[in-house]
């Protein structure tokens, strides 16, 4: 038997007096974190609108094809398919398109875009081909060592195999002297590395293994965005294009953070950086808005190409839809929120959302490199790495656990001058506002805030 704590239920339940001390503690918990909260891709300046109170106390749900009205009606399908609409003018996706609202962020993104693409690509009819005849070979997954984390779950999930599983029986790789890697490498900055993307592309393709490619927009802890207008030029020129009987790949981008805001960058060089599915001759893309519009729950978009769409097997009665989604019943109400939020702020809005985000960001990396001269003349044990177009992320070594505790701050090891060293970030967003970088700046500047060279 579990021990008990203040939180136990119980089998008669907590006193309300009890029970209500408990929230109104953890709440002034948690807005003392917010308050504090520096380090993780989220925006934490959520402001719920009063006039979506009444839709709380409703079971809003959108349940199978987002483009089907199905047969439960407290629904919010209609916003839904507006919002689509909205990320499908912001990159540049061609029409015909389908997509929905994911309940979970990115992640349920890439694992529903790497499940239609396993399927498209082993021959399975679509919305508007039929099925591959003959033999199909299994595709083969290629993501960089900077992805984020949820695609190699999704490979695990879906069975789906990298070049450290399917290239051994074929050979030496052409790539990381001989080696064949899970994950492909990145530069410096984070950026995969285009040239052993293409070499592993037209390595399988020649043994007839057709390739998912999993291309990222902002990446998690750095924030760079592989270079997808190379690659995909690169890809055209290497690859066949897929034909109902000839499949060759599929291209992902999971754009989670990064590709909501780079339309509006303030510079061109970030704005280059947006995603342009017609141009890229993009299969899907995901996204998490609440990273960036801010939501009290985490809410995703995941995006394909209509054409490509693979035919949604089962259709039960019971929600009188095709059971076209991963996750089924999706909460309604997110739909409505996102709505509401694109509506209230436009996009003059966003543009300068994101050139405050932009100038607090140049002066907490002033900052920082004025403090490291300071406390580290020498620059041996005290690093801040370059900013990067169109991110809003600052690098710097990390502090001590207690301050990274106290800001939320997450960590990473990177490479400098050949060795491996800790490393934090801040992830200036909307609720990131100058207070916010002066007090950590002050933290970091107080005695012992860093480890001594013994201690890291």
């Amino acid at each position: 038997m579990q021990p008990v704590d203040e939180l136990t239920i119980l089998a008669e339940g907590l006193h309300d007096v009890v029970r209500r001390r408990i929230l109104r503690t953890y709440i002034a918990h948690m807005e003392e974190q917010r308050r504090h909260f520096a380090g993780f891709q989220t925006n934490q300046q959520g402001e719920f609108d009063a006039g979506l109170r009444p839709l709380l106390g409703m079971n809003l749900l959108n349940l199978g094809d987002s483009m089907e009205p199905g047969a439960y009606q407290v629904n919010s399908k209609r916003f839904e398919r507006a919002v689509l609409d909205y990320y499908a003018r912001l990159w540049r996706l061609p029409s015909p398109y389908w997509g929905y609202l994911t309940a979970m962020g990115s992640t349920e993104g890439n694992l529903f875009a790497l499940w239609n693409a396993r399927d498209f690509l082993c021959g399975a009819p679509t919305t508007q081909w039929p099925a591959a005849a003959g033999a199909r070979y299994a595709p083969v997954v290629l993501y960089s060592e900077r992805s984020h984390y949820s695609l190699a779950k999704a490979c695990r999930v879906l069975q789906l195999a990298t070049p450290a599983e399917a290239g051994p029986s074929l050979g030496r790789c052409p790539i990381n002297a001989g080696v064949w890697p899970r994950a492909l490498p990145c530069d410096d900055a984070g950026r995969v590395d285009v040239g052993s993307l293409l070499q592993l592309a037209t390595f399988f393709y020649r043994y007839r293994r057709p390739v998912v490619i999993c291309l990222t927009s902002g990446t998690t802890f750095s924030g760079a965005c592989d270079d997808w207008r190379q690659i995909t030029a690169q890809l055209q020129r290497r690859l066949p294009p897929n034909t109902p009987q000839q499949r060759s790949y599929w291209l992902h981008v999971d754009g989670a953070l990064s590709s909501n805001y780079l339309p509006f960058w303030p510079e061109p060089e970030g704005r280059r950086l947006a995603i342009d599915a017609q141009a890229a001759s993009l299969h899907s893309i995901c996204a998490s808005p609440y990273k960036w519009l801010s939501m009290p729950w985490p809410c995703g978009v995941v995006m394909l190409s209509e054409p490509y769409r693979t035919v949604a097997l089962n259709r039960p009665t019971y929600i009188g839809s095709g059971d076209a989604t991963l996750s089924g019943s999706r909460p309604g109400l997110s739909a409505v929120v996102l709505w509401n939020q694109l509506c209230r702020l436009g996009e003059q809005g966003q543009q300068d959302m994101i050139r405050r985000c932009h100038e607090i960001q140049r002066y907490a990396y002033q900052r920082l490199r004025y403090l490291f001269e300071r406390l580290d003349p020498e620059r041996e044990r005290l690093f801040l790495q370059p900013l990067l177009s169109g991110s809003l992320i600052v690098q710097f070594s990390a502090p001590h656990q207690s301050i990274i505790d106290r800001f939320s701050l997450s960590s990473d090891q990177l490479m400098v001058q050949g060795k491996p060293m800790l490393f934090c970030h801040l992830v200036v967003l909307p609720h990131c506002h100058r207070a916010l970088v002066d007090n950590l700046l002050w933290t970091l500047a107080q005695p012992g805030a860093f480890p001594t060279e013994k201690e890291a």
